[in-house]
C-alpha cells in the first residue's frame, strides 16, 4: 500500500473541558476513507498544564513526523514496519514508544525560560521573556518552531542575527541577544541534556562601533566567486543571483514558483507569506536573472514548479524548507573554505545595494527600498552604511557585474 499526502491529515490538539487528547486522521484502508484517530498519551496525568502543554507539542510533532513517513495508524504495527522499515518507532494506544522524545526547539527554551528567571528580578524576567518571544517569533515566521533543538545550527542563528539588523538592531543589541543565548543554550546542553553541543559556542559577538555583519564584498572576491559557484552548480550560482539582483532573501527564494516569473512583463511576483511585511509585491526581473532562467528553460515550466526543489537546487513540485539551510553550507563549502572569502552569502544583498547607490549618477533611494522590501528607509540605510556619496540617472543605471 502506497500512502500519499492526502491519506492522513496531521496531528492536532483537542481539549474538551478538562480532557487533553490528540487527533489525526488516518484513511482506513478497509473503507477508503478519513477516519479520526484519538489518543490521550497519558496527558491528563501531567498536573503541570504548562508542562502537559510541552509534551503534547512534543508529541504531536514527532506523531506528524511519522504521518510524514507514511504511517497509518489503521495498519498493524508489521505492516507499518513493511512500509517503512523495521527501525519504524509506533504509534501505541497509550505512549508513543521512542526511547527519547523529540524536544521542540520552543519547548527546549520555554523550559530553561521558566528555570532561569527564578530568583530574578521582574525587570529581567521581562526582558529574559522579551528574548525568548522575539526569538520564538522568527523561529515561527520560518517555520522552525516545531524543529526538535538538536536541529538547531549556527548557520540557523546567522539568520536571525541577519533579520534583527534588517529590523535596526544595533550590534549592541544584537551582542545582547547572543549573550544570552549563548548562557540559555548552554544551560540546555548541560543541565537539560537536550543536546549535545551548544550551537552557539563559536558565535562571536559584534564590534559594538562599526558594524561588520553586512561587510561588503569587493569586486576582486566577485571575480573569484562567480567562475567557482558555476564550476561547482551553475543552478545554485543562479539561486544565489536572486539574492545579488532581486534582493530576495534565502529562505524565501526557495518558495518562488516558476508562475511567479513574467518574462513578458519582466516581473518577480513575491508572495505575502514569504515577506517579512507579509504584503505580496512585485520586483522587477532584471536581465542577469532572466537570461539565465531562460538559459535553463525555466519559461517552460508548470506554473506551480518550485524553481529550487533539492539539494542540488533543480526545479521541482516540493517544496524544502530548509534548502537556505543548505545554501548557506554551500557556500561556506565553496566561498568561506574553499575560496578564504570570509563574507557570508547575504552580503550579496549588501554589496549590491552599495554598488547600486555608489557607482550611478542618480540613485533613486526609494526604488532601492522598495526593491529590498523594507518598510522604512531606516532599514535601507543598514546596508548602506553611510556610503551614499552620488545619485544616479535613472536612465543610465548600472547593476554590479556578479
Amino acid at each position: 500500500m502506497t500512502l500519499n499526502q492526502k491519506s492522513y491529515q496531521n496531528a492536532t490538539l483537542s481539549i474538551e473541558k478538562t480532557m487533553w487528547r490528540i487527533c489525526w486522521y488516518n484513511t482506513n484502508p478497509n473503507t477508503g476513507k478519513l477516519e479520526r484517530v484519538r489518543r490521550t498519551f497519558n496527558l491528563n496525568r501531567i498536573k503541570d498544564l504548562q508542562e502537559r502543554q510541552r509534551v503534547a507539542n512534543d508529541l504531536i510533532y514527532h506523531i506528524n513526523h511519522l504521518l510524514a513517513a507514511g504511517y497509518n495508524d489503521f495498519l498493524t504495527p508489521d505492516q507499518n514496519a513493511k512500509l517503512l522499515g523495521p527501525e519504524l518507532v509506533q504509534v501505541e494506544n497509550t505512549e508513543v514508544a521512542d526511547s527519547k522524545p523529540v524536544v521542540t526547539i520552543v519547548s527546549a527554551l520555554e523550559k530553561a525560560l521558566r528555570i532561569r528567571v527564578l530568583g530574578k528580578a521582574k525587570r529581567t524576567e521581562g526582558v529574559y521573556r522579551s528574548f525568548v518571544n522575539q526569538f520564538t517569533k522568527w523561529l515561527n515566521d520560518n517555520d522552525l518552531h516545531r524543529n526538535a533543538v538538536e536541529t538547531f545550527t549556527a548557520e540557523h542563528w546567522h539568520e536571525f542575527m541577519y533579520y534583527k539588523a534588517e529590523c535596526g538592531s544595533g550590534n549592541r543589541n544584537i551582542n545582547d541577544y547572543i549573550n544570552f543565548f549563548k548562557t540559555t543554550f548552554e544551560f540546555i546542553r548541560k543541565k537539560l541534556k537536550y543536546i549535545t553541543e551548544n550551537p552557539l559556542t563559536d558565535i562571536d559577538f559584534l564590534p559594538e562601533k562599526d558594524s561588520t555583519l553586512f561587510a561588503p564584498i569587493t569586486i576582486d572576491e566577485i571575480e573569484r566567486i562567480v567562475p567557482a559557484l558555476k564550476a561547482y552548480n551553475p543552478r545554485f550560482y543562479l539561486y544565489t543571483k536572486f539574492i545579488a539582483y532581486e534582493f530576495i532573501r534565502p529562505r524565501h527564494a526557495v518558495r518562488l514558483k516558476a508562475g511567479d516569473i513574467d518574462y513578458k512583463k519582466n516581473t518577480i511576483h513575491v508572495s505575502g507569506e514569504t515577506t517579512k511585511n507579509r504584503k505580496s509585491r512585485y520586483k522587477q526581473l532584471l536581465e542577469p536573472v532572466k537570461e539565465m532562467l531562460l538559459d535553463f528553460g525555466y519559461d517552460n515550466l508548470p506554473a506551480d514548479t518550485y524553481l529550487f526543489s533539492d539539494t542540488d537546487f533543480m526545479p521541482g513540485k516540493v517544496l524544502q524548507e530548509n534548502l537556505s539551510i543548505r545554501a548557506a553550507e554551500t557556500w561556506r563549502k565553496v566561498v568561506i573554505e574553499g575560496l578564504g572569502i570570509n563574507k557570508k552569502m547575504y552580503a550579496l544583498k549588501h554589496t549590491s545595494s552599495q554598488y547600486f547607490v555608489n557607482e550611478n549618477a542618480n540613485a533613486d533611494l526609494k526604488f532601492l527600498q522598495h526593491h529590498m522590501e523594507h518598510h522604512s528607509f531606516a532599514q535601507t540605510e543598514i546596508y548602506l552604511q553611510d556610503k551614499i556619496h552620488k545619485t544616479i540617472d535613472l536612465e543610465k543605471t548600472n547593476f554590479i557585474k556578479y
